[in-house]
């Protein structure tokens, strides 16, 4: 995993978005192939951003975001899109737990929402916890992650790091 990613801001506005609200989520969606699902990424926050996520793209959020249930279908979306970034106010524990599981990048970052447009250049320092919009000349920063969730992180996600640690205490 990367430390740095660099790409255009898809900006879902609002606190406490709910990931399967935000996808419309619906029985029998996370079996659907994932260019449909992928089709239908944040179409309920804001319907633009299905039309203008691409790969490498970030998305910004606010506070809480992820809160409830998050079905598959939200994270089978950021990786058929190619989204490695994720920068909120805040995450629900769960979305944090499944973005440290899946390796994607994530960064809290109080008071982004306000200060980042939908296609503003972004720079992101995962290990630092920092933000630069390149558009507006602007930094921000945010939390960096503990010694433990960036060890996780840069070994792409929780299983392939108990995997290494497996490996490990056998040697």
């Amino acid at each position: 995993m990367e430390n740095i990613y660099k790409g255009n801001a898809l900006v879902a506005p609002g606190n406490h978005v709910n990931a399967d609200t935000a996808m419309g989520w619906y029985i029998g969606m996370d079996a659907l192939p994932p260019q449909e699902i992928a089709a239908k990424f944040m179409q309920t926050v804001e319907p633009a951003i299905a039309g203008l996520a691409k790969a490498d793209d970030i998305l910004v959020c606010g506070r809480n975001f992820g809160y409830g249930k998050v079905h598959s279908s939200f994270l089978i979306a950021v990786k058929t899109i190619g989204i490695r970034c994720i920068v909120a106010e805040s995450f629900s524990t769960q979305m944090f737990n499944n973005l440290k599981s899946e390796g994607i990048a994530f960064v809290e970052c109080p008071g982004i929402l306000d200060k980042v447009n939908m296609s503003d250049l972004l720079e992101v320092n995962f290990a630092e916890g920092s933000v630069k919009n390149l558009t507006k000349g602007e930094e921000y920063q945010g939390l960096a992650p503990s010694a433990f969730i960036l060890e996780v992180m840069q070994s792409g996600g929780m299983m392939p790091y108990l995997a290494k640690k497996g490996a490990d205490a056998q040697k």
